[in-house]
């Protein structure tokens, strides 16, 4: 069927925003003619491209140039609206929002009560934000940070019983492990310090200053999470030490310390905190994880393969046990056991790396045409920087097989691979040719 130039260039455009190419698609809206009947809906889209750009002054100035047409207009109200919060015109958020037709609830229109809640939040239009939290809950079920703006939103209102049940429901059922993932929006935060000013109003000082804690404990946490995640260990303890032993987030304080000081290779303090962790507590099977990586550290490997039953396969981060069972196999050279783990490793996700491993055990074991059929396996794409090491291991096994000739490709191979400065060639078992990135370091040579 014949298009249009406006059907087709806004077509293309759509192609380019859904796929993350903000810029293009801006370039292609702007070709659609004026009397095109998809000009309108171009600049609502633009709207989307600019906000994505997060040039929100030009994404304000485009909105006024929109007709009122809807349901087009809610695109561009959406895209208004999130430039709005984001320069700082909370309330005039809310007035646009109010202005608006009725708006339908359904599904595509998600995006737009987010951001109208958002506003009327920042901007303590409390009946408001209540109103527009309910209709979320039903185009986004389940979403608990909810009950943080209507428990805030009813204390405003005075209404402290529903706000007290929103945010105990949030700050308690929600469970330490909630309080560890950190955003910006600092949901647990809010509920705590809004609880600690209801105990207050109400008089209720044991409580009040019990959230207090809380609150402050929360604060500090979230410091220290910030500097772990800047690689800050250091600065991330001193933050870590300052939260009591006697607040829900005290656990995944230990946990997270221990984490700092395995990387800090002051093996020794972590595991000293282990022997406080509760076998009953939530975060018992990752605090094994980093008790294993210190005792590891220590080179006390025995003890670590003592507790390859503690930790359960259904645990989510269970690879993450085994990369320190692995290790601990490794260090003992037992390598019987470590193909064992590499395998399980495997079956989780396919990390090349411990395909090489496996590989390499097998030569250990001298079983080199096992190893060199677990080395054809390996995606040198994958792999990339250390594929080196692969085709050095490669020429290792033919060598020992006595296949001098293939031995010898292998090795030229690896040594193109040393001391290349950037990439590589690599011609794999079907014959195709893939480029490989190499570091330009000398292979590992078992």
């Amino acid at each position: 069927m014949f298009k249009s130039k406006g059907r087709k260039k806004f077509e293309e455009g759509l192609n380019y925003l859904s796929n993350n190419g903000p810029r293009k698609a801006l370039e292609v809206f702007n070709e659609v003619p004026r009397k095109s009947k998809y000009y309108n809906e171009s600049l609502a889209n633009m709207m989307c491209a600019l906000n994505d750009l997060n040039d929100y002054e030009a994404s304000k100035e485009l909105f006024p140039k929109i007709k009122e047409d809807y349901p087009i207009y809610y695109i561009a109200a959406t895209n208004q609206l999130q430039a709005l919060l984001e320069t700082g015109y909370e309330s005039e958020a809310v007035r646009l929002f109010r202005r608006l037709k009725e708006p339908k609830v359904i599904e595509e229109n998600v995006l737009l009560f987010w951001n109208a809640a958002v506003a009327a939040n920042r901007s303590d239009e409390d009946e408001l934000a209540i109103e527009l939290c309910n209709i979320l809950d039903q185009l986004m079920p389940n979403q608990v940070y909810l009950d943080v703006w209507r428990g805030v939103a009813y204390y405003n209102l005075g209404e402290s019983d529903k706000a007290e049940k929103l945010l105990l429901r949030f700050a308690n059922l929600t469970g330490a492990e909630y309080r560890s993932q950190i955003s910006e929006h600092k949901w647990m935060q809010k509920a705590l310090y809004t609880l600690m000013l209801l105990y207050n109003r109400n008089g209720n000082d044991i409580l009040a200053k019990k959230f207090e804690a809380e609150y402050n404990a929360q604060k500090e946490y979230e410091i220290a999470i910030r500097y772990f995640q800047q690689v800050d260990f250091p600065k991330a303890i001193i933050s870590l030490e300052k939260v009591p032993n006697d607040v829900a987030i005290s656990e995944n304080v230990l946990n997270d310390s221990m984490m700092c000081y395995v990387n800090l290779k002051k093996y020794d303090k972590a595991v000293e905190l282990f022997k406080q962790v509760s076998k009953d507590s939530d975060i018992y099977y990752l605090a094994v994880i980093n008790y294993l990586a210190a005792l590891n550290g220590l080179e006390k490997y025995e003890e670590v393969l003592e507790m390859a039953n503690v930790v359960p396969e259904t645990f989510e981060r269970y690879n993450f046990f085994l990369y320190n069972l692995l290790n601990a196999a490794e260090g003992i050279e037992d390598y019987n056991a470590g193909i064992d783990y590499c395998e399980k490793i495997l079956e989780i996700n396919e990390e090349e790396e411990y395909r090489y491993k496996k590989g390499l055990f097998q030569f250990y074991l001298q079983r080199y045409d096992s190893a060199i059929e677990t080395l054809n396996c390996i995606n040198s794409w994958h792999y990339q920087d250390d594929y080196v090491d692969v085709v050095y291991l490669f020429g290792c096994c033919y060598e020992k097989l006595r296949e001098q000739e293939k031995a010898e490709e292998f090795f030229n191979e690896a040594y193109s691979l040393e001391h290349s400065s950037a990439t590589a060639m690599f011609i794999n078992g079907n014959g195709e040719r893939q480029q490989i990135h190499v570091s330009g370091r000398k292979p590992f040579k078992p």
